[in-house]
C-alpha cells in the first residue's frame, strides 16, 4: 500500500460507523483532512505536501449531552504501535478535547491480527507522559472493539453509549 493511502481502509471503516451513529442520532462525526498543497511539475501533478495544521482525523459531538469528540485513526502492522506516529498537533487536539470534557480516543487497527482497538486518549497521554514509546498488541485486551468484521463501534467499547 502506498504511503499516501496508509490508513484509508480504517478511515473508510470509521466513516461507515459514523454514518450509523448519525442515523441513530448517537453522534455527528466528520473527517478533518490535513490541508495540502498540490505539487506540479510541467503541468503534471507529481505529489502533495502538508501545508496546514493537522488535527485529529475525526471530530464531532455526541447528540446526548453535546460533548465534543476527537478521534485519531492509525493502522499498524506487527505487534508494536509507535506512539511517535501521533503527531504533536494531533496530541494537542486530542488533549484539548479531553480537557474540555469531551471524548478523545485513538482507534488502532492491528492489520496483522485484524483487530481494532479503541484506546482512550487519557490512557495514551499517560503512557507518553511516563516515557512509554509504544503500545504492544496482546491477545486479550480491554481495548478491543467487539463487533467482528463490521463497523467499528468504538463509542460502545469506550462505554460512552450503551
Amino acid at each position: 500500500m502506498s504511503h499516501a493511502n496508509r490508513g484509508q481502509a480504517l478511515e473508510d471503516l470509521l466513516a461507515w460507523q459514523h454514518n450509523l451513529y448519525e442515523s441513530r442520532r448517537v453522534a455527528w462525526v466528520r473527517k478533518f483532512p490535513t490541508p495540502v498543497t498540490i505539487i506540479r511539475r510541467d503541468g503534471e501533478i507529481v505529489g502533495a505536501r502538508p501545508t496546514g495544521y493537522a488535527v485529529a482525523d475525526f471530530m464531532g459531538w455526541l447528540y446526548t449531552g453535546g460533548r465534543a469528540m476527537a478521534v485519531e485513526a492509525k493502522e499498524c502492522g506487527g505487534d508494536r504501535f509507535d506512539l511517535a506516529r501521533i503527531q504533536p498537533q494531533q496530541r494537542d487536539c486530542l488533549s484539548a478535547c479531553l480537557d474540555a470534557g469531551g471524548v478523545a480516543a485513538v482507534v488502532v487497527w492491528w492489520t496483522d491480527h485484524d483487530e481494532r482497538w479503541v484506546i482512550p486518549w487519557a490512557t495514551v497521554r499517560g503512557s507518553i507522559a511516563v516515557g512509554t514509546r509504544s503500545l504492544h498488541w496482546v491477545q486479550e485486551s480491554t481495548f478491543r472493539i467487539h463487533g467482528g468484521t463490521g463497523p467499528a463501534d468504538y463509542l460502545t467499547a469506550l462505554g460512552v453509549v450503551a
